[in-house]
């Protein structure tokens, strides 16, 4: 199950925004999350990509992702823009 954010970030905060990530070891202790990748998707703009085993996952880890992002309030515009789903295609090189 794939979730992706895209974080509208305060002018010259998207390093910081990446920072606070980087530093959250909590999701080292979240069973369910298969991989987490953030990057700059734009001029004060980060998306994330975080793929789970299953959406019932991450709704059992709701409380805990509100929680970071809840810490994002002081690097973030607005609320993140979020689309989800499940993964229907996937092409890997060699």
């Amino acid at each position: 199950f794939y979730r992706i954010g895209k974080i509208k970030c305060t002018p010259g905060k998207s390093d910081d925004v990446i920072s606070y990530f980087k530093s959250k070891e909590i999701f080292l202790e979240t069973k369910g999350i298969i991989s987490l990748s953030y990057f700059k998707s734009g001029q004060d703009e980060v998306s994330g990509i975080a793929v789970w085993e299953s959406k019932e996952t991450l709704e059992a880890n709701a409380e805990r992702v509100q929680s970071i992002m809840g810490g994002l309030i002081d690097y973030v515009t607005a609320p993140p823009e979020i689309v989800e789903g499940d993964l229907e295609y996937q092409f890997k090189g060699k």
